[in-house]
């Protein structure tokens, strides 16, 4: 992230893009980060304890560094 900022101004970054494997029946297709989503992927780490956190708390930082 830190990298990304030393290249963009601020508000020119427009979308980033991560894929999360287990996002269970409500979240199989692309949208926006919300905290509800959060909230929600937290709820299903059991599925995949090695990976899911991480992915969450990659998701967490973006979702919090670059609000919309």
């Amino acid at each position: 992230m830190d990298w990304v900022e030393g290249r963009i101004q601020r508000g020119e970054l427009t979308a980033v893009g991560h894929r999360v494997v287990h996002g269970g029946p409500k979240y199989s297709q692309p949208q926006r980060i919300t905290a509800e989503m959060i909230e929600e992927l937290h709820q299903l780490q059991f599925f995949d304890p090695e990976h899911l956190p991480e992915e969450i708390l990659l998701t967490e930082a973006f979702f919090h560094r670059f609000p919309i």
